[in-house]
């Protein structure tokens, strides 16, 4: 029987299994107790994420998880919180718990983070609006098909519903035989520089280190996909990397780009990437904004949008004096967010 007061409140991590099954069971999941606790407890970038939640009695019925960004606006630093898992229990859905959630978040977080920022599905989108989250962009999928006969293999496999050959694929051999007749790209399993990068519409950037790229490459989503990270350097200065998750299934191999970063006049560098990978996967995609710098990039190397408008970034700031905050994000200046959950959360 539903208590007629329910209680909004952090969310202990001695509850992390109920959260986790809740979680699981509402968006039809298989993430491991490992997997939670890498993204949102023992994250070695953000630590532990803010955690409101909603109780019936002792019950866990409702939650937010909100992961601390770190930006670096003009020098100084920015506490941003991106908006992940909205979670309401089944039973307790039609009463409006997650604005709610959001709301009490709000009052909870305001005084020590700057905005919130977010992908909602289309079910929590009209929530989010309704409280006052304006749409930074929308998203779309861009896709450049690979090599053709591994893509005809897949869809020959699919059609015809026969169980794919389970040989794998050696990806770092692969990676490496297709880069080094070019001679620059390099293979990392984390990042293998410190400090900051100027990077092309990186004005305002999260503040990434090395905690942050061995997270962000480490496979916390999957056991069936394969990240690297691919950078070039000339005379010690990085002039370009990205974040790639493979996925391999019966021989054949997709990638999906993550993270992407091109200083002013590295371009080549994508162009030679895109090249290679297209030679051993079926289909290249990323997740891009609309009309911005990485989808104009994408389509000079001719991808093509593969799905339009999937979904949007919702962001509302919480602290209506931070003017240097709203300049760059309400002002069309080319400056875009990372979207450093994209990988789980559209997946």
């Amino acid at each position: 029987m539903k208590q007629e007061e329910l209680v909004f409140d952090f969310v202990g991590t001695e509850r992390k299994e109920e959260q986790l099954e809740l979680f699981n069971k509402t968006f039809g999941q298989s993430f491991t107790l490992e997997n939670w606790n890498n993204k949102h407890f023992s994250n070695p970038y953000v630590g532990c994420s803010e955690n409101i939640g909603l109780f019936d009695n002792d019950k866990l019925v409702a939650f937010n998880m909100f992961m601390p960004q770190e930006y670096i606006i003009n020098g100084k630093k920015q506490l941003l919180l991106q908006s992940c898992e909205s979670v309401v229990d089944i039973d307790y859905r039609g009463e409006a718990y997650l604005s709610k959630i959001l709301t009490k978040a709000e009052e909870l977080l305001k005084n020590k983070y700057d905005m919130i920022y977010g992908i909602p599905n289309d079910k929590s989108k009209r929530t989010f609006e309704k409280l006052g989250y304006r749409t930074k962009y929308d998203l779309d999928i861009m896709i450049k098909l690979g090599n053709k006969f591994k893509l005809f293999k897949e869809l020959l496999i699919r059609v015809l519903k026969i169980k794919p050959n389970d040989k794998t694929i050696d990806l770092d051999k692969c990676l490496i035989k297709t880069f080094s007749s070019d001679g620059i790209i390099k293979i990392s399993n984390c990042f293998p520089f410190y400090g900051e990068c100027e990077f092309l519409s990186d004005s305002m950037g999260l503040n990434k280190n090395k905690s942050f790229y061995d997270w962000k490459v480490k496979d916390n989503t999957s056991s069936g996909k394969v990240k690297r990270f691919l950078y070039v350097e000339q005379e010690g200065k990085l002039l370009f990397y990205c974040i790639i998750s493979f996925s391999i299934d019966g021989g054949m191999c997709n990638a999906e780009i993550f993270d992407l970063k091109v200083k002013k006049d590295a371009d080549m560098y994508l162009k030679i990437i895109v090249r290679g990978l297209t030679k051993f996967c079926s289909t290249v995609r990323m997740l891009v904004p609309q009309n911005g710098l990485q989808q104009r990039l994408l389509k000079d190397i001719r991808f093509r949008i593969y799905k339009k408008s999937v979904c949007k970034l919702m962001y509302k700031i919480l602290n209506d004096k931070n003017d240097i905050l709203k300049s760059f994000v309400e002002k069309d200046c080319g400056w875009e967010f990372n979207m450093i959950e994209a990988d789980t959360a559209l997946n």
